[in-house]
């Protein structure tokens, strides 16, 4: 199984690591476009903007369930590029399935599955129907509750 996972970050650990993230991304950005886009010389400005503006967004669980979907979306149609802009039934077009034989055969695993079902049904009103080996009628928990109140 591996390691235990370790414990999460403290708070002050949490702004340490966002903080040293600001300042990673901050150096990514050559200077005269930073001070354009942050409006200001000041470097710690520009990491809090940074903090605030840029990293906020990944502390959001939503945000980050679409990020995740956004990429699994990006590597799939990577791998899989005739995905794109076509609906499930122009793929199974694509590659000769005939929809009807699909929904007939669809249909028929239905249709085995209902009469599953009710043989089922068939069989549990048979035993419960049926002489129980004391020469009674064999019933439900709730019934034979009831023949003993009574």
């Amino acid at each position: 199984m591996g390691p235990p996972a370790p414990p999460p970050p403290s708070p002050e650990q949490q702004l340490i690591i966002r903080r040293k993230a600001a300042e990673d991304i901050l150096s990514l950005i050559p200077p005269p476009i930073a001070r354009t886009f942050f409006a200001t010389d000041n470097h710690d400005e520009m990491a809090r903007q940074v903090e605030e503006d840029i990293l906020m967004c990944f502390g959001d669980a939503y945000m980050n369930r679409h990020w995740i979907y956004q990429i699994l979306d990006l590597v799939v149609v990577k791998l899989l590029p005739e995905m794109v802009g076509k609906t499930p039934r122009e793929l199974l077009a694509d590659r000769g399935v005939d929809e009807e034989d699909e929904e007939e055969e669809t249909k028929a695993e239905d249709v085995a599955g209902d009469a599953t079902i009710v043989a089922t049904v068939e069989r549990a009103k048979r035993e419960k129907t049926a002489p129980d080996g004391n020469g009674t009628k064999a019933g439900t928990a709730a019934e034979k509750r009831k023949g003993s109140k009574a």
